[in-house]
């Protein structure tokens, strides 16, 4: 194995210009990828489907494939969770290597940062995951997965704790995040300012709530934290930044969720909170079925039957749910998102869709543009390159999918086909130009959250 990370990414970009294996399908795992010669892709459960379907497959449902006019390559994406009948929470790469399912914008940075880093998985800081059931018992069940993940998927953008250039942003889409909300007994709390959801999230003493009436009774509400590593769950740390021009820290909002997420109990049949390490007890981004089982065990607990939960959602996400293109419709489990107005003209108005939920399963909604050109809630959604990659010479069919050569100069996943893909999954088009390369961090440290 080649350590010199010089060295490496010039085999790297070798290796991905004639195309690496797909990973291999195995169980009945529907949502992971059915074909081969494809480029791989990990990371965030935001915009999962949307690359599925970019793939032409997701969740029992077809969709015109994209691929590049240079070798016809196509997508393949892993899903942040195992989809329901695999067999392990492992995914199969090129030759074999079995290694630990990334779940998340940062898990999915990372995995593609150990393929691309040039450090060897003998090395502490080398190789990918945490676990032997997905690896070898030895180095600590890290697989050297060099070459063997060619992006990444990350609902947040460039971080500058990460400095350097070795990996690029490039938009492709505009996601909106909002407030789910359920309660158990009673009717819900449906209405907050930006300022309450601050002072709900920046505590620093453990279990904070708040108390709001609901029209008719006051509510004692509580907030719930998303798995580590989630790039919507590090959204909301700097999202609420209004009146203090401060982010909330991590401290704070793990002292604010404590108290739901020391709820554990008997849990419907397929519902699972995050076991991610470091993240027992927190919900899966996105799970509305895991957001009614925590208040339905909040309910159940002395002197809080008509308590409320709420936590961070995507708007695209949600919406998709609700109108039956993704499992895991919100409307008949009474989870809806909650209408939220701005504070001294600071945050969004609206739920982040337009239209009406019904309960019974069966709604049509729609993204609210207004909602998601929010500069606070609104937000751009990447797949992330190295760099090297998209500078170097060659690997023209990535290019033409994601940022665009001299001759396509429209990318691929920015064209008319991935437009109408993007908008049955409930994303609009990025603010940033799509395509755009402008945004880069460094490599981001870690095996697994």
């Amino acid at each position: 194995m080649l350590t010199s990370p010089s060295k490496k990414r010039l085999l790297l970009a070798a290796v991905v210009s004639v195309g690496l294996a797909a990973p291999a399908f195995t169980g009945s795992a529907s949502a992971d990828p059915k074909q081969f010669g494809a480029l791989v892709g990990v990371g965030s459960d935001t915009t999962e489907n949307v690359i599925n379907g970019f793939a032409g497959f997701d969740n029992g449902n077809y969709y015109t494939p994209l691929s590049s006019p240079t070798g016809n390559r196509q997508l393949v994406s892993w899903d942040a969770t195992a989809p329901t009948g695999a067999a392990d929470n492992c995914i199969s790469l090129a030759g074999g290597i079995k290694v630990q399912r990334p779940n998340g914008s940062g898990n999915g940075q990372e995995a593609l940062s150990r393929a691309f880093d040039g450090v060897a998985v003998t090395n502490a800081a080398g190789g990918w995951g945490t676990t032997a059931d997905c690896g070898p018992t030895t180095n600590s069940g890290r697989q050297d997965v060099s070459g063997l993940i060619d992006f990444a998927r990350s609902s947040s953008g460039k971080s500058s704790s990460f400095p350097g250039t070795d990996l690029t942003f490039v938009p492709f889409a505009r996601d909106a995040v909002g407030v789910a909300v359920y309660r158990a007994a009673g009717t819900p709390v449906t209405d907050f300012t930006y300022s309450e959801l601050e002072t709900l999230y920046k505590a620093n003493a453990t279990g904070v709530s708040i108390t709001k009436s609901n029209g008719v009774e006051s509510v004692r509400i509580i907030a719930c934290g998303i798995q580590l590593g989630s790039g919507t769950g590090n959204f909301l740390l700097t999202a609420l930044n209004g009146s203090t021009a401060t982010a909330v820290t991590a401290s704070q909002e793990a002292n604010a969720t404590s108290e739901c997420n020391a709820l554990t109990g008997t849990l419907p049949a397929g519902v699972a909170f995050s076991t991610v390490a470091g993240s027992v007890g927190r919900l899966q981004e996105h799970d509305a079925a895991g957001l009614k089982a925590k208040g339905d065990l909040l309910a159940a607990t002395a002197g809080h039957a008509g308590d409320q939960v709420l936590v961070f959602f995507s708007a695209a996400k949600f919406i998709a749910k609700a109108n039956g293109v993704v499992p895991g419709n919100p409307g008949p489990l009474g989870v809806d998102l909650a209408n939220l107005t701005p504070s001294a003209g600071v945050g969004p108005t609206g739920k982040g869709y337009t239209g009406t939920l019904n309960t019974s399963g069966t709604s049509t909604i729609a993204v609210d543009a207004t909602f998601y050109a929010n500069t606070k809630f609104g937000r751009d959604v990447w797949n992330v390159i190295p760099t090297s990659i998209l500078t170097g010479p060659g690997n023209t069919d990535i290019k033409e999918l994601f940022v665009g050569t001299a001759t396509v100069t429209t990318p691929i996943l920015c064209g008319a086909t991935a437009a109408a893909t993007r908008a049955t999954f409930g994303f609009g088009a990025s603010t940033v130009a799509c395509g755009n390369t402008a945004n880069q961090q460094g490599f981001r440290p870690g095996t697994f959250n």
